[in-house]
């Protein structure tokens, strides 16, 4: 006998040889919810299986099998970007015991409860609604990933309180998002020849949108979802359901009818003047005139909550009563969900509000895989080489400026307005913008702070000050970006003070082709004898001397500035990172330390705080400080970023990684959360020696790019690609990768200080697309050409240019001992301290290796020491294990064979069982056996 509810008789059995189904947990309208036991993982999951409607025929059902296989995809990537999402397992079909054809989803197990069983609960407990704060705090989870969604245009359509799922209770409660895509399956589902009827309702009608009820009215996307979202906030306030009627007639009157809307204070609540504003607003009749997505909803609604004071949410009509039965149960999908469908907006016009995320501060990923152009020169054996050298780098999946082993991104130009800064005739909200720009940059925000200039330029169009701070605080972090607001400032140079002008004219020689440093410097130098006491143009000042690579002369041009505003933070920043580049590391984290003791709030210095602890080797400092920063600032990606790194390096529990990552990927702007999580994906996949997994993640992220115009951006996931294929003994497949950047990256604009040809070439040779012969001809070119480079750019070109040029040119292609003999015969005279510092670990990695194959063992041991006993794990993964290696066998020279091994040890631990099998393993258990 069939157990009740299990209307495919599946309890008991065992599907698809692998999903032990042990009892039924819902049954709704689109299907039954099982719960099961996955008996490869011997974990418990859900097992949602569709009922396909009985009119359906064999090519309907084919269809609609191959509508949830495609939606099971989308909802597979986006439960893999956000845990707002229930994950999904798996997908197909099968044949029931029944006879039925069930498609079906396999999804993660979750206990808790639907918010509608929540809801019930207060109703039938006496308790009164929550207040419009609680409310937002609750469904925050929700929103979050829902406008993960949104961004991609991919909409729920059914969001209702039993798609949502609270897991946890009390203040540690969070909401799941359930059925992601279902209604978009049935909708598209087609009708069989011959059927009039439309089958399973797409939609819940207590929670449908207008366009959702009659189709002329415009397509549904994710403006429906906003419609609905906001009925169940109301519900969550006034503990009933919004939106009641009988049949649909009455139901469709209430969600069109513009004269009825469901407002606040159209149930009866108290309500301030702005949430009414934002709740009219999402629910406009018209689709068009509806936020687009839910990110513009949620941050306005915020905004006019905080703006206008918290809102009791307590009914207050004549009889008080809430209404009991209208909290109805709906679909028992309690524990389950799908992705949703790509659509397109009802209208081509953006949305008329546009309130940004959170701040993310995503403006650099030193940390992680970056750049590839150090102080505008292409650095070492790989991208995250450029991390590690000087000056502002570019990443390609935003434009975002890294400057690498140092200062913030807030350090790559200088950021703050001075006093004197005069907007003239600015508009009052032009002016408030300009102003919390300033405010931003001061507490060494720079995301926040563009953002807010970007208001400021829209607000005043005609307002030159705005753009002028927009080019110089873009340069090097989305460059095309910066020169456009650079020639729109100019354009407006009438509209600008005398000082601005004086400003705009100088930076002509920072955005000429190529930029010319030195006269940057001067005219900045003259400027500041002019205004002794501008801020700004100091940190500019600086900031040229940095880039010029004046150490002394910029650590004195920040001292200056931190004399006259001690809390200005980008000074504390740029001063770190100068000394870092001195080869002071421990002035380098003294001087974030003292920042953070003087305003708590600089997000900059905690952040760089913890990258220099990671690269100092400090791990559980690094953790504890990882730590410290997410708790002070638990709305920001590189917090969580810097967390996992953190984490990696100290040998916790992968899901502990695994939802540090998520976290910092549910916080990152549209535009570079794509790249990270294929970033992520593909570190970790080599990290743990899966580098199929690794390759297949690398392989969609230079498909990401592909449109890309500049040569950082291709470069990134191909360079890393090259070495994954040579440490998985396939240097033919590098070689292929190699190569063909070569023959394309003349297409793409190139770093402002050289190309990527030296980053190439040794990957050619490996793969036998080249001879060595060819590789020292164009070697021999590649120096010449970036000298002339940065000569003409007015920097440098002294001993820390030398060993720069050395690490691409020499030091990344040794391969043998005669490649050593070569590489070590060419090292520039004098070692610069930074050498000593751990600054730029590819380096050390480079000079160890020359040194060690050289067999100048005591030359190699110190900065292979620093290379192998980094923190950083996720930033170039296949580095730690290498450098480990090497650092074994230096130690095995030395004579101390015990920790050899050890090290040795690490290496087989990390790599033994990687598939294909890693070379660097090989060679790590080989000499192992042999110390035995």
């Amino acid at each position: 006998m069939t157990a009740r509810g299990d209307t495919f008789a599946l309890c008991g059995t065992l599907v698809e040889g692998k999903l032990r189904i042990e009892e039924v947990v819902g049954e709704g309208g689109f299907g039954v919810v099982y719960r099961g036991v996955h008996e490869g993982f011997d974990a418990p999951i859900a097992l949602k299986c569709l009922k396909l409607p009985p009119h359906f025929d064999r090519a309907a059902q084919d269809d609609l099998v191959r509508g949830l296989r495609e939606e099971g995809r989308l909802l597979l990537r986006l439960s893999q970007r956000t845990s707002g999402i229930v994950q999904a397992l798996d997908v197909g079909s099968f044949v029931a015991p029944t006879g039925a054809r069930v498609p079906y989803l396999v999804l993660e197990w979750l206990d808790g409860r639907t918010l509608a069983a929540d809801l019930k609960s207060r109703v039938q407990q006496g308790l009164p609604g929550r207040s419009l704060e609680e409310a937002i705090a609750l469904l925050d989870p929700a929103a979050r990933a829902l406008a993960i969604a949104h961004q991609e245009k991919i909409a729920h359509r059914d969001i209702k309180p039993e798609n949502l799922f609270l897991v946890g209770s009390g203040a540690e409660a969070s909401i799941k998002i359930l059925d992601f895509g279902i209604a978009k399956v049935f909708a598209d589902a087609p009708v069989p020849s011959g059927q009039v009827t439309r089958g399973v309702a797409a939609f819940t009608p207590s929670y449908g949108a207008p366009e959702q009820f009659e189709q002329k009215r415009g397509a549904s996307g994710p403006w429906t979802d906003v419609f609905a979202f906001a009925l169940v906030l109301l519900e969550v306030v006034a503990q009933k359901r919004v939106l009641v009627g009988d049949d649909l007639a009455v139901l469709y009157s209430a969600a069109a009818d513009p004269l009825r809307r469901p407002t606040l204070k159209a149930l009866g609540l108290a309500s301030s003047a702005g949430v009414e504003r934002v709740l009219a607003k999402a629910f406009a009749v018209d689709p068009g005139e509806r936020y687009q997505e839910i990110k513009n909803f949620w941050g306005e609604l915020r905004d006019a909550v905080a703006a206008g004071g918290d809102v009791e949410g307590r009914i207050v009509d004549a009889d008080g009563a809430h209404d009991r039965t209208a909290v109805a149960s709906g679909d028992a999908f309690d524990r389950t969900e799908l992705a949703s469908s790509t659509t397109k907006a009802p209208t081509e016009r953006e949305p008329d509000v546009k309130i940004p995320t959170p701040p993310s501060r995503a403006r650099f990923q030193r940390g992680r895989a970056g750049t590839l152009v150090a102080g505008a020169i292409v650095l070492g054996a790989s991208i995250f080489a450029a991390k590690q050298y000087l000056g502002p780098l570019v990443d390609p999946a935003t434009g975002a400026s890294v400057t690498p082993g140092g200062g913030s991104a807030s350090a790559t130009l200088p950021v703050v307005s001075s006093p004197t800064s005069r907007a003239h005739a600015m508009p009052p909200a032009a002016e408030a913008a300009f102003r919390e720009a300033e405010r931003a940059y001061r507490d060494g925000d720079e995301s926040r702070a563009i953002e807010a200039m970007q208001r400021a330029a829209k607000a005043g169009p005609e307002i030159g000050a705005s753009q002028l701070r927009l080019a110089l605080w873009q340069f090097d972090r989305a460059t095309p970006r910066a020169r456009e607001a650079f020639a729109e400032a100019s354009r407006l140079r009438a509209s600008l003070d005398e000082r601005d002008a004086e400003l705009l004219r100088a930076a002509g020689s920072l955005f000429a082709q190529p930029w010319d440093l030195a006269a940057w410097s001067r005219d900045l130098a003259k400027l500041c004898e002019k205004y002794p006491d501008d801020v700004e143009l100091l940190l500019h000042l600086g900031h040229a001397e940095k880039a010029r690579l004046s150490f002394d002369a910029a650590v004195t041009t920040f001292d200056r500035v931190l004399a006259l505003d001690p809390e200005l933070v980008p000074a504390s920043l740029f001063k770190a990172d100068v000394l870092s580049m001195k080869g002071d590391g421990s002035g380098q984290i003294a001087t974030y330390r003292s920042c953070v003791a003087k305003v708590p709030a600089a997000v900059g210095c905690q952040e760089e705080l913890v990258l220099a602890l990671g690269r100092a080797g400090r791990c559980d400092e690094m953790l504890t400080e990882a730590k410290r920063f997410t708790s002070a600032h638990a709305d920001l990606a590189t917090a969580y970023e810097q967390l996992a790194d953190a984490l990696s390096a100290t040998g916790a529990a992968e899901e502990a990684v695994t939802e540090a990552l998520a976290k910092g990927l549910e916080r990152q702007p549209p535009e570079r959360r794509a790249i990270d999580e294929l970033d992520y994906r593909s570190a970790r996949a080599t990290l743990r020696g899966d580098f199929g997994e690794a390759d297949r993640a690398l392989g969609e992220w230079m498909a990401k790019v592909e449109d890309r115009t500049d040569q950082l951006a291709h470069a990134m996931p191909a360079l890393r690609r090259a070495r994954l294929y040579v440490e998985s003994g396939q240097p033919e497949k590098a070689g292929k990768v190699a190569e063909e950047l070569l023959r394309r990256m003349g297409a793409w604009s190139e770093p402002s200080g050289g190309d990527l040809t030296m980053n190439l070439l040794p990957f050619a040779l490996r793969g036998k697309r080249i001879t060595a012969g060819e590789l020292d001809a164009q070697r021999d070119k590649w120096l010449v050409r970036v000298r002339e480079k940065w000569q003409r750019a007015g920097r440098d070109t002294g001993n820390d240019f030398e060993w720069i040029s050395w690490s691409n040119a020499y030091g990344n292609a040794v391969d043998s001992a005669a490649d050593a003999e070569i590489a070590v015969r060419k090292m520039p005279k004098i070692m610069p301290a930074t050498l000593a510092t751990g600054r730029w670990l590819v380096m050390d990695y480079n000079v160890g290796r020359a040194f060690l194959l050289a067999g100048r063992t005591t030359e190699a041991l110190p900065p292979l020491a620093r290379a192998a006993k980094s923190c950083s794990r996720l930033s170039e993964p296949t580095l730690p294990a290498r450098a480990t290696l090497a650092y074994g066998m230096a130690l095995e020279q030395a004579g101390d064979a015990e920790a050899a091994k050890a090290e040795y040890r690490k290496v087989v631990l990390a790599w033994g069982n990687a598939k294909p099998p890693s070379t660097t393993a090989k060679e790590a258990k080989s000499r192992l056996a042999r110390l035995r």
